[in-house]
Parts: structure tokens; C-alpha cells; sequence
């Protein structure tokens, strides 16, 4: 069984390792339902990024974090696998 952990952790070190792009990892003590990772890309573009288990839902609380961020326009993605998160985050460099 793939962890959320692994896809996180792999997904993040291949968007620094092959774009260069950092990330900050979130732990919210006590303030449950945020994305798990902000990654912070050229011009003062920020993407916020769920990372979840194949099939696994969002809770409630993340899925209301989600709608608060998105009404405040931020982009908040959620992604379920290593190869789409690359793919997502780094398309991003060219909007």
C-alpha cells in the first residue's frame, strides 16, 4: 500500500531536484485540515497541495480549508500519485 507520505515526500524532491522548485511542508498542530505543502514558484506564485492516498477522500476540514483558500484565490490541487503532481506543479512554471 502506497503511503500519503511517500507520494509527498518523492513528489517534492523531484520538483526541487528536476524544476528547482522548493516547498514548505505544513504542520498545523491543533489546526487539522490544511493542504499538506505550500510550493512556492517564480513571480510570487504559490500552490497549495493535498496529497492523498489512491481512493482516500478529503475530510471535512480539509475540504472546507480547500473552499477558504480558493475563495481567497489561491490555487489548491490535490493529487493521489508521485507522476501527476510533477506533472501539475511544473506545468505551472509556464503559466
Amino acid at each position: 500500500m502506497t503511503l500519503e507520505i511517500d507520494i509527498e515526500t518523492e513528489a517534492s524532491e523531484r520538483l526541487f531536484d528536476e524544476f528547482g522548485i522548493p516547498s514548505i511542508k505544513l504542520t498545523m498542530v491543533g489546526n487539522s485540515g490544511w493542504p499538506d505543502r505550500i510550493y512556492v514558484l517564480p513571480r510570487g506564485k504559490l500552490i497549495w497541495v493535498e496529497y492523498k492516498r489512491p481512493g482516500k477522500k478529503r475530510s471535512p476540514k480539509q475540504v472546507w480549508a480547500h473552499k477558504l483558500l480558493k475563495a481567497f484565490g489561491h490555487d489548491v490541487r490535490t493529487y493521489e500519485n508521485v507522476e501527476d503532481a510533477v506533472a501539475g506543479v511544473s506545468r505551472a512554471l509556464d503559466s
